[in-house]
């Protein structure tokens, strides 16, 4: 749910399965202590996407202790925790070209290393940009302050739409947790007082109730809108703000009751006034 929710570039996970290792019948398979995942991203030409695997791959080994993992195994390299780590290339009946192979430790497995005793923290990315000046300003879905999360396939992109000329759209949903949200992040030269906007494209927004969180200097809004047809900017509230602090606005894609079939919702701009 962690890796989901924080790198959109993973399509799915799995994890529990009773089994041996592939290629050797003799050596039971981690993955049937329930101690080991299995990340999957999108191949790039029948290879490996290094561009999508190697971040996430790299950020687990520099937090592998934090987090208690014991082993990765991606596009054919292994890398081992130890008193000695070691690292080398995997001759293994499986490339691991799809997906990332991770093994987690006994504590780890328990919930007792500090990533779980800490609540499973987001990822620190981070600043992600030069504060916006006093006056305000927007962060577009294009920009480092921008993230998709959750399954990437849900993701749909449009070009010629939108702020800056793209912008994303996916779904609404009946439930309980979100499956795909946004988040544009931002900080702020100047004190004050600032109206949020949101921007979407009516093709691209029919949700009469897009659920957002803005946090702010006092705290965390979560409004409900309207965007149903909306073309241009809408206010989503105003609220103060601290220089240099980093806030962030949310959009979930779940929302109960169930909205129905093919209501997008619009991942596109905010705004600061």
């Amino acid at each position: 749910e962690w890796t989901l929710a924080h790198w959109p570039q993973v399509t799915s996970v799995g994890g529990y399965s009773c089994r041996s290792i592939n290629g050797n019948n003799n050596v039971t398979s981690i993955h049937a202590v329930g101690r080991a995942v299995d990340i999957f991203i999108p191949l790039d030409g029948g290879q490996a996407d290094n561009d999508l695997g190697d971040a996430l791959a790299n950020y687990l080994l520099v937090h592998a202790d934090e987090i208690g993992i014991q082993r990765v195994i991606w596009d054919r390299t292994y890398w081992r925790a130890g008193d000695s780590p070691r690292e080398g290339e995997y001759g293994g009946a499986h490339p691991h070209h799809d997906h990332l192979h991770v093994e987690l430790s006994v504590d780890a497995a328990n919930e007792r290393t500090p990533f779980f005793q800490a609540g499973l923290p987001a990822p620190d990315r981070g600043p992600c940009g030069d504060p916006l000046p006093a006056a305000g300003g927007q962060v577009d879905d294009g920009d480092a302050c921008f993230g998709a999360f959750g399954p990437a396939q849900y993701w749909r992109s449009e070009g010629g739409a939108g702020v800056g000329g793209d912008l994303l759209w996916t779904n609404a949903f009946g439930g309980a947790n979100p499956s795909n949200w946004a988040m544009w992040r931002f900080r702020l030269r100047q004190a004050g007082e600032y109206t949020v906007q949101v921007h979407t494209v009516a093709a691209f927004s029919r949700f009469n109730a897009a659920r957002y969180e803005v946090v702010h200097a006092g705290g965390v809004a979560r409004p409900v809108v309207n965007l149903a047809n909306r073309d241009g900017w809408t206010d989503l509230g105003t609220w103060r703000f601290q220089p240099d602090a980093e806030y962030s606005v949310k959009l979930f894609d779940n929302y109960s009751p169930d909205p129905g079939d093919d209501v997008h919702l619009t991942a596109d701009a905010i705004r600061l006034r």
